[in-house]
Formats: structure tokens, C-alpha cells, sequence
């Protein structure tokens, strides 16, 4: 029985503008059915084959997982909990998640008092009116004078449409991302948006200026929908079994430097909230997001503390040698 997350974390954040922290929770889960289909999925993205399990999670056995994962939320904690659950896939697809499962496991999270936010992933095809018309019934709970916030997060990746469909192969455009936001600006609920930094095919410098750009325009599109949105940048790492990683073996393709991740998430933060993502899945260094070895300790700390407290001054100042190395391939390409 899967009645075990695969994944349980405890990590500072900065939650509804006050310090806490995030239950980052990867559910036991079928995967990822576009992954799995004929498309073959991502360019990028590992996930599905690294947790996904390829076969059916029954509505008791999510709920089993989901009662653990709250389980790990420290009895003693009064600062404000961001739930963020993962099933290497979509949510909100009935093929992996069944909809008394989605609506029953938001339910046991709104019920931890602690629990101000709750973010779910999907891909836009999924977003529908009426199925985030139940959810946020079910977050409902006479027990609370308000319910959680929840948050539906979608990985965009970049707001140009070539790059997405061609170098990622995410199998959607901007157009039906745009319909997907419409949609849940309809409801009390927000969006998070996934940029990816330095896809397949980009050069640093094109690299920088896209996740830029397309963070912008995902910021004027929310404005323009009244729609509460933020953005969560990814810097790609290599993960195993993708068509990336056969182009890094090959010598085609470097994940970005760690200074790329400062500048766009420094110009970012302008604009609107902007979280990093860190994870590098214990791969190494050379697969994920990197300066030197003198360095790359300290820039990702700054980071981490930059996701706790949304303080751009964090970013400030830092230096080392190789950051005149990474200047003059930012130069050049």
C-alpha cells in the first residue's frame, strides 16, 4: 500500500508576508500522463520517471500519505505553513488524481490550523471552472473563520511560444495558458508560475533575457486579470533519462551559472514575489546550477535566505573571481 510520501521537507519561507515555512510534500502518484504518453514529455523534466509509480493511487492511500506528510508539521509551530504537494504530474488530472482524492486531500489540509496556503500543480488543460469551483468548497471548514489560500501552480517554463513547444516540448501555448489564468481568476485563488532558466537550446545571455521577459509579461497578464501571482524561477538541472541530459553528455548543453540565477531573480523581484527553486535532486554539482567551487556554497545560501524573506539586499554584493569568467560569456552569447 502507498500510504508513505515519497518526500517529505520542512523548508524557511516567507509565507503571506510573514516568516514560516513551506511542507513540501511529493505524493506517492502515478505520474505524469503526458510524460507517459506518446508526446514522451519534457525535454527537461525528470520527475515523472524518478517518482512516478505508473500505476493507479487509490483515493485511501493519497488520503494514508497526506495524513503523514501533516504529521511532520511540528505541534509547537505558530508561524504560518505553505503546503505544497507534488504527484510528479497534475494534479487536477482525474487519470492520476481522482477528484474525491483532490477535493478530500485539500480538505485535510485546510483543517490544520496552521496551514495559510496550499499549492497543487497542473498542467492548463485541467483548469477548469468546475473543478476549482469544488476544490475551494472543500477547503471550506467551519472550523476556521477563513480557509487557506490555494494556489495553483503551472509550469509555463518561458513565454515564448518556440521555445516551449520546440526546445522544451511542453505541448501548450501561451494562448491556452492565458485561458487557464482566466479561469482562475474567476475564483478566490492565485497562480504561481513556473520559469524555467536556461532550457534546451538557449545561450546564457538568451537565457537571462527570456526568464526576464517572460516574467513580465506573465506579471502584466495577472495584472490585467486581477489575478494574485507569483513566480517560481527553476534553473534547469540535468536530470537522468531526459533529452537533456544526452545533449550535456555530449557537450551541448551547461546548465546556467548560479550569477544568471542572481540577475534574473534580482530583476525579477522588481516586478513581483519570485521564489527560487534550489532543488538539485542530490545530482552533481556540475548538472545543476553553478559558479566555482568557491563560491557556489555562498551564492546558494544567499538564495535560500532570499526565499525566506523576499530581501533582494541578500543578493547584493556577492562576488568571487569567477564572476568575471561568467561576465564574458554573458557577453558573448
Amino acid at each position: 500500500m502507498n500510504d508513505k510520501a515519497l518526500k517529505v521537507e520542512w523548508i524557511p519561507a516567507k509565507i503571506k508576508d510573514k516568516e514560516g515555512h513551506r511542507l513540501m510534500v511529493i505524493l506517492a502518484a502515478p505520474g505524469c500522463s503526458y510524460a507517459f504518453g506518446p508526446a514522451g514529455g519534457c525535454t527537461n523534466c525528470s520527475f515523472p520517471s524518478a517518482f512516478g509509480l505508473r500505476h493507479k493511487v487509490t483515493t485511501e492511500e493519497y488520503e494514508a500519505q497526506m495524513h503523514d506528510a501533516l504529521e511532520k508539521i511540528p505541534e509547537d509551530n505558530d508561524s504560518p505553513v505553505e503546503v505544497d504537494l507534488y504527484v510528479s504530474g497534475s494534479f487536477l488530472n482525474p487519470a492520476e488524481v481522482p477528484p474525491d482524492a483532490q477535493k478530500s486531500l485539500v480538505a485535510m489540509a485546510s483543517r490544520v490550523p496552521s496551514v495559510k496556503m496550499l499549492t497543487v500543480e497542473t498542467r492548463p488543460e485541467f483548469v477548469s471552472r468546475m473543478i476549482i469551483e469544488g476544490l475551494v468548497e472543500s477547503m471550506s471548514s467551519p472550523a476556521r473563520q477563513e480557509p487557506p489560500g490555494l494556489e495553483f501552480a503551472i509550469g509555463l517554463e518561458t513565454a515564448d511560444d518556440t521555445i516551449r513547444l520546440q526546445n522544451i516540448n511542453k505541448g501548450f501555448t501561451w494562448a491556452e495558458f492565458e485561458r487557464s489564468a482566466q479561469v482562475l481568476s474567476g475564483h478566490d485563488v492565485s497562480l504561481m508560475v513556473y520559469l524555467l532558466l536556461k532550457p534546451l537550446g538557449t545561450e546564457e545571455r538568451q537565457a537571462i533575457e527570456d526568464i526576464v521577459q517572460s516574467a513580465e509579461k506573465v506579471f502584466s497578464m495577472a495584472h490585467d486579470l486581477g489575478l494574485s501571482t507569483r513566480i517560481a524561477l527553476e534553473p534547469c538541472f540535468v536530470g537522468p533519462g531526459t533529452v537533456l541530459e544526452q545533449e550535456f553528455e555530449q557537450g551541448r548543453y551547461q546548465p546556467p551559472w548560479l550569477w544568471s540565477v542572481v540577475e534574473a531573480t534580482s530583476r525579477i523581484s522588481k516586478m513581483g514575489p519570485v521564489i527560487v527553486g534550489l532543488s538539485d535532486e542530490g545530482l552533481n554539482p556540475k548538472r545543476s546550477a553553478y559558479n566555482c567551487e568557491l563560491c557556489s556554497l555562498q551564492v546558494r545560501q544567499a538564495l535560500e535566505k532570499f526565499n525566506a524573506t523576499q530581501d533582494p539586499a541578500l543578493l547584493h554584493g556577492l562576488s568571487c573571481q569567477c564572476r568575471t569568467k561568467w561576465e564574458k560569456v554573458t557577453k558573448t552569447t
